[in-house]
């Protein structure tokens, strides 16, 4: 069966794996034929030109559509009434207002197969848009023998030196999406005052901690590319994961892709109460829940965190394994795999 997916530009890998998982339990992978959906809106009025075509003339073929980001897209073969489509979401838009959150619901209640990476979303997703059939669920994990970055102490020299620091105090990293409201980044400064002078903050993404914020502590490197930034990541100790999550369902109910990252980089974390994180910190010692909107509560759980694991080798090695085996993309994306020849043969 041939296969036309319909991805965002991205530098991280998680709208894609699935994408890649076909291709690798394919005997031919080349029936899989992606088109990136672009950025300029004159380049995606020609994709979506492109989509009209697949959904008239390859009645066959499985038309995938991944992130909200495709969701206008999906659109299209919902009129043109193509047979075999999927829509697939690993975020969470439905209390925005823009056209996407408008058009998604009735992707959503159409869609041949709706795929998204977190239970209670997917059951929030079937409600508001009236769906009769289930949604699957596939959580943002990373498949197992995914290759990163070794923990490099030239790395963490570098990191160091930048901040302006010595010695082999722990790193602190809140990796992805740089200063976000969102996200807590303010109370994370706020606590950075707090933190030992050695323990390094670093920031990195798009958007620029204020430099009225930016404490002695604290290192903002903006934007990196991905291999760069798991550079970064694998030789830190401590991830971060807050999201501002008391007016937000889908803060509350998170399933970030960072997750994984951070863990199998091995890093300990410190997050904010959603069903994932709260389930590791269940399970093990390296993840701490904090609340998140107390400044003091950041600054004590990084601190005792930091403390616990200050160079643990092994430590770094059980969360790694504790990743591998526990988290592992493969056997949730199997069954998916299954469900989609079940359904479109």
């Amino acid at each position: 069966m041939k296969i036309i997916a319909y991805c965002p530009e991205t530098i991280a890998p998680h709208q894609g794996m699935l994408v890649d998982y076909l291709k690798a339990q394919l005997d031919q992978p080349h029936e899989v034929v992606v088109r990136s959906i672009p950025k300029s809106n004159f380049a995606r009025m020609l994709l979506a030109l492109r989509v009209v075509l697949d959904a008239l003339f390859q009645r066959s073929a499985l038309l995938y559509f991944a992130s909200f980001v495709s969701v206008t897209f999906a659109l299209i073969p919902f009129l043109l009434r193509h047979p075999k489509w999927i829509y697939h979401s690993q975020d969470w838009i439905s209390d925005q207002t823009g056209l996407p959150a408008k058009i998604e619901p009735v992707v959503v209640r159409h869609a041949p197969m709706v795929i998204w990476n977190e239970p209670n979303r997917a059951e929030r997703a079937k409600a508001e848009a009236g769906r009769p059939d289930e949604i699957i669920v596939l959580p943002t994990y990373l498949p197992r023998g995914y290759a990163v970055a070794a923990r490099s102490e030239a790395t963490r020299a570098e990191v160091a030196r930048l901040a302006g620091v010595q010695g082999q105090q722990p790193i602190i990293v809140f990796a992805g999406g740089g200063y976000s409201k969102d996200r807590l980044s303010d109370q994370v400064l706020a606590a950075s005052g707090d933190l030992d002078r050695a323990i390094v903050l670093v920031f990195t993404g798009a958007t620029r901690v204020p430099a009225h914020l930016m404490g002695s502590n604290v290192l903002d490197l903006g934007m990196l590319d991905y291999d760069r930034m798991m550079d970064i990541m694998a030789s830190s100790d401590i991830g971060l994961l807050l999201y501002d999550y008391e007016d937000s369902f889908g803060h509350r109910y998170q399933q970030p892709g960072r997750l994984t990252e951070y863990l199998k980089g091995g890093l300990a974390l410190i997050a904010t109460p959603f069903p994932a994180a709260s389930a590791i910190a269940q399970d093990t010692p390296f993840c701490t829940i904090v609340q998140g909107y107390d400044a003091a509560e950041i600054s004590d759980a990084l601190n005792s965190m930091a403390s616990r694991i200050r160079n643990n080798a092994r430590i770094n090695a059980q969360i790694r394994d504790y990743a591998e085996t526990e988290m592992a993309y493969d056997p949730h994306a199997r069954r998916v795999l299954d469900a989609i020849w079940e359904k479109f043969g």
